[in-house]
């Protein structure tokens, strides 16, 4: 048993980094397999989960509680981070690490803000009411995601195109779908690469960092996307209920809800 499945596991691995030219499992993200994950919230103390998660999965340690990035305030604090898996039977694969920063002292100036109009008033502190705080909140905000898994640049951005285009569909933003795809085009996504995804006032700023490369604060983006819209968008795939790393939601809304409690 445990040869037929270390047989599977090494014929799986293959197809997902390319090495089988029939198979492209990556694909199959699309259709929403994954498995739970285990995470750290902002202080990097992993959550407590139950089953058998707990104890496969360790949460990341390449996210600092505080980061700088090169623009906004000199720093970022880290809401959470989560590991999207992909999951076939009963095989699980790390795909990429994920985690979000906002601008630490323009985000407690946004929840004061936020708490003073009555954002909060109704008392409710659920996962999705603080989600939709965070997209509420005019600061900078930086998605990083970390790649645990070297994979082509059509499966990195074709999963987030096809949940993009149902987000921008009738909107001038969904014409900005393909240039976001091309950026990646001929680019080398190896385990290890950095994907910094900066929200601001007007739009994106992104890059693709080599492994080994994390000077985030003297980077200069290569990319920027001038849509506020197509950066919501961006932003509501990880947000939103339906996102493929599900268990960070819960990190980002724990800290969430420390800034409230402590905005005046």
């Amino acid at each position: 048993m445990n040869s037929a499945r270390t047989v599977l596991l090494v014929f799986f691995l293959a197809c997902f980094t390319g090495s089988c030219a029939a198979v492209r499992p990556l694909s199959l993200l699309k259709m929403g397999m994954f498995s739970k994950k285990q995470h750290c919230d902002a202080n990097g103390t992993p959550a407590a989960e139950g089953g058998d998660d707990a104890h496969a999965s360790a949460c990341l340690g390449d996210f600092p509680p505080q980061q700088s990035y090169w623009e906004g305030g000199s720093s970022y604090l880290l809401l959470g981070s989560g590991i999207r898996y992909f999951k076939l039977g009963f095989i699980s694969v790390k795909v990429y690490g994920l985690a979000m920063y906002v601008e630490e002292a323009a985000a407690r100036q946004e929840v004061s803000r936020l708490k003073g109009a009555g954002f909060f008033a109704d008392g409710e502190s659920s996962v999705e009411k603080m989600c939709s705080a965070i997209s509420a909140m005019n600061c900078h905000k930086v998605v990083q995601l970390q790649l645990m898994r070297s994979i082509s640049s059509s499966q990195f951005t074709g999963a987030l195109a096809d949940s993009l285009k149902p987000r921008l569909q009738g909107t001038p933003a969904y014409d900005l779908i393909p240039d976001f795809e091309r950026f990646f085009e001929a680019k080398t996504l190896a385990s290890g690469a950095n994907v910094p995804i900066m929200q601001t006032a007007n739009g994106l700023q992104l890059d693709l960092m080599p492994p080994g490369d994390t000077n985030f604060a003297g980077l200069k983006p290569q990319k920027h996307v001038d849509s506020p819209p197509f950066a919501a968008a961006l932003y509501d795939i990880w947000l939103a209920a339906d996102t493929p790393v599900t268990g960070a939601r819960e990190q980002w809304a724990d800290t969430m809800r420390r800034l409230v409690q402590e905005a005046p």
